[in-house]
Parts: structure tokens; C-alpha cells; sequence
């Protein structure tokens, strides 16, 4: 097994306190190059662009999401990377994205947008439970909040012109679990009639029915901090809390009833990141998985447009 240089794009407190420990775990892993406006890092060597000459096969990209489509294009154009690994939302535009696929294709690059929370056991375990009691027959309830309190107002998140909108950095959560719980493109929702999509400030709400089962999904900032998914049928319920971020600290579980017994689901380690890049090194040379990529990340780009107001 060949080391693993790493080009990253940024190098803000989210990578160094949640990507970089992830990626210490692993073997055999080294960041060559940190491509950042800081002018010197005692641990790592900064460039200002990267070339032919100082490009690796692998590249992370942790800048603010308006320029993600930038930072991929200047890394594909060195032909010398394999592996591309993104902060989610890839891009504020369907299109963009679309585009991003495109050149991926084009030159064999595997492209991973970082939804680390579907990695994770404790969504597994809950994709699992769904599974197991999802009857598209009888009335049921999916419910999804990730809502953070007061946030600082130089951070970029604030800034739409980096983000594109809350939808693109914290609304693509609770969008994509949709698709990774039950399947849902645009064109299922394309079908539904009666869909209310209410944005008051940097607030969203959504709901809709598809066949008999109601979703409820929303987000914000400034608000209290929720961070959950409920399920909800006749005879079952499952509350999955911290779902999405997780801190370190953190003490992760699930909760699992029905009308005989109550279970609790813990999971100790809340390291979201290991688990996604523990999926990814086993998969990345899977060419069947390359393709199921791509089109995981078109699909998701997709309801979220279908959802911006």
C-alpha cells in the first residue's frame, strides 16, 4: 500500500478540529500541500495554487462552498489527480455540480462529496430499523430538524456569497436524508401535489406526503439547537438524536419503541469522519462505486434545488 498525499483546499477550525484527527487514524497518510491565503503553517507547507509540479492524487477540499467548483477545476486541470473528496453541499448550483461530474468522468477522477453522517453506525443502524418496519401501506411519520443556535457574524456561514444560502451548508442535511433513507429524487416529489416549502428569514420548512407516509423536515440558524430525526408509524417509533454533527464528547444513541418494549441503542465513538473515510480507503477502487458516486451526488444536487426558494 502506497502513502496517500493529500492536497487540501483551506485550513479553517473545522478541518483541523474534525478532518485532520480523522485522518491521523489511518495509516500511511500524509498531507503533502495545504493550498491556503495563510502566508506559513510550522507543520505543513503552504502553496498559493496547485500546478503539475506540486499536485498529489488525492485532494480534499475544505474552502467555503462558492468556490468549491473553482478549487476542483484548478486541481483537475494538473492531470495528476486520481481522488477528489469534498465538503459537502459540492457546489450551489445543480449545474455546477452537473458540470464537476462531468469533468470527473471525463478524466477517470473519483469524486466523494463528505455526507459523513451516513457512514456512521448509528445511521445504519437506523437505515436498518427503518427497513425493517417502513410499510408504505399504513400511516407513518419522518420528521427532521437540524436548527443551531446564534452563530458569529464573521463567520462564513453568514455569508451567502460563500455559501449560497443556508440550504447549501446546513439545509442539505435534513434534504439528503431523504434520499438516503427512502430513495426520494425530484421525480418522485415532481408527483406530489401538495407540497408546503415556507422560508421566513434563514429558516426553512418543508412538508409533504408521499403515498401514506408525511415528511416534516427543517432547518435554520439562530435558533435552538436540534440536531434529531424521529420515525414514526402506528406501532413503532425511533428518535435518532446528534444524527448529523457530533462532537467529540458526544454520546450518541438511538432510541427504539414499540407497543411491547422500549430499547437504547449507544454508540462510543462519534467520530463521523473516521467512518466515512474508513468507507471510502475500502472503496475507492471499486469502479461500480465510482459510478454510484456520481450519481449520488447529482441526485442530492437535485433536491436541493428542487427545494430552494
Amino acid at each position: 500500500m502506497h502513502i496517500k498525499e493529500f492536497s487540501v483546499y483551506g485550513f479553517g477550525k473545522h478541518f483541523k478540529n474534525k478532518v485532520l484527527p480523522a485522518l491521523k487514524k489511518f495509516k500511511k497518510i500524509k498531507i503533502t500541500n495545504i493550498i491556503s491565503r495563510k502566508k506559513n503553517d510550522k507543520n505543513f507547507r503552504i502553496v498559493k495554487k496547485l500546478n503539475k509540479k506540486n499536485s498529489t492524487e488525492y485532494i480534499y477540499i475544505s474552502t467555503p462552498i462558492s468556490i468549491h467548483n473553482i478549487n476542483i477545476n484548478e486541481a483537475i486541470k494538473t492531470n495528476k489527480v486520481k481522488v477528489i473528496i469534498s465538503e459537502k453541499s459540492l457546489t450551489n448550483s445543480k449545474y455546477k455540480t452537473w458540470q464537476i461530474i462531468q469533468q470527473c468522468k471525463k478524466n477517470k477522477i473519483l469524486l466523494f462529496e463528505s455526507f459523513m453522517y451516513k457512514y456512521h453506525p448509528q445511521f445504519l443502524k437506523i437505515k436498518k430499523l427503518i427497513l425493517n418496519i417502513h410499510d408504505s401501506n399504513k400511516n407513518e411519520i419522518f420528521f427532521c430538524r437540524y436548527s443551531i443556535p446564534k452563530i458569529d457574524i464573521q463567520d462564513h456561514r453568514n455569508n451567502n456569497r460563500l455559501t449560497g444560502g443556508e440550504i447549501y451548508e446546513i439545509g442539505c442535511y435534513p434534504i439528503s436524508i431523504i434520499y438516503f433513507l427512502f430513495k426520494i429524487d425530484k421525480f418522485k416529489l415532481k408527483k406530489i401535489t401538495n407540497i408546503k416549502n415556507i422560508k421566513k428569514g434563514n429558516k426553512q420548512l418543508i412538508y409533504f406526503k408521499l403515498n401514506k407516509l408525511k415528511f416534516i423536515l427543517s432547518w435554520g440558524y439562530n435558533s435552538v439547537y436540534r440536531n434529531r430525526i424521529i420515525f414514526k408509524s402506528n406501532n413503532h417509533k425511533i428518535v435518532g438524536e446528534k444524527i448529523f454533527g457530533k462532537r467529540i464528547n458526544d454520546n450518541i444513541k438511538i432510541k427504539f419503541n414499540n407497543k411491547k418494549s422500549k430499547k437504547e441503542f449507544e454508540f462510543n465513538n462519534p467520530d463521523n469522519f473516521y467512518f466515512m473515510f474508513k468507507y471510502f480507503f475500502s472503496l475507492e477502487n471499486n469502479y461500480k462505486n465510482r459510478h454510484d458516486m456520481y450519481k449520488e451526488i447529482n441526485k442530492v444536487a437535485e433536491l436541493i434545488d428542487f427545494f430552494k426558494i
